[in-house]
């Protein structure tokens, strides 16, 4: 499979994969070419997410950091809540096998990180006509929750495919769905930074206290007092 007809696979045939996947084809190749795209999309993004405040002075610094953080990010939150979904899937009446599970998972992150960088455009626009560090903050937040609502999308068309009793556990599905976003917003909160403000010291981490739930709260408090 090519790299780039790897990419058109996804946005054309989208749940028909599942048709592969439950007849046991093309998992290997689904995870490999996943993981690939997974890194370097992400990477891209990772980048243009950390060069709020340009390339001067240690600036250049975050988006080197940012875009190794953004596959971590995605590649962490799936390993976390891939056992929970296979389990419960199970005990739930599911068939799929976890390697074609696995690899319906990673082609969803695909789509994810296809969303990000069509979107980098509209966030680039944004991080320079907009004034303001947390302005800038909710509007990534915001980017990856549309790239994620894609995500999940596809992920249900293809598991309605791979294994239909999976899909239809509605409550299951939803959990998890709830579950992943959950684990993947804290351990955004913990990898932070991922832009930095202007005139800062560049810090790769900082103190994980918290929670990223508070700490949105906080800025949008901050910003309807004004």
């Amino acid at each position: 499979m090519q790299r780039l007809e790897f990419l058109d696979l996804l946005l054309r045939r989208g749940s028909g994969i599942g048709d592969d996947l439950a007849e046991g084809r093309d998992a290997d190749a689904l995870v490999r070419e996943s993981l690939i795209w997974l890194v370097l999309l992400g990477a891209l993004y990772g980048f243009a997410m950390g060069s709020y405040n340009g390339f001067l002075g240690q600036s250049w610094m975050y988006s080197l950091a940012a875009a190794a953080k953004v596959p971590l990010l995605l590649l962490g939150t799936t390993m976390l809540c891939f056992p929970a979904l296979y389990v419960f899937g199970l005990s739930g009446g599911a068939t799929i096998r976890p390697k074609p599970l696995l690899a319906a998972l990673l082609s969803a992150q695909a789509v994810l990180v296809l969303a990000l960088v069509a979107l980098i455009p509209v966030v680039l626009f944004f991080s320079t006509t907009i004034q303001g560090y947390r302005l800038v903050k909710l509007l990534h937040v915001l980017v990856f929750l549309i790239a994620g609502l894609s995500s999940l999308r596809f992920l249900r068309g293809v598991l309605r495919k791979a294994d239909p009793a999976l899909v239809n556990n509605r409550r299951l599905i939803l959990t998890w769905m709830l579950l992943f976003g959950l684990v993947g917003a804290q351990m955004a909160w913990m990898m932070r930074p991922f832009i930095g403000r202007q005139g800062e010291v560049f810090a790769f981490a900082r103190n994980i206290r918290g929670s990223i739930f508070q700490d949105l709260a906080r800025t949008l408090i901050d910003l309807l007092a004004r």
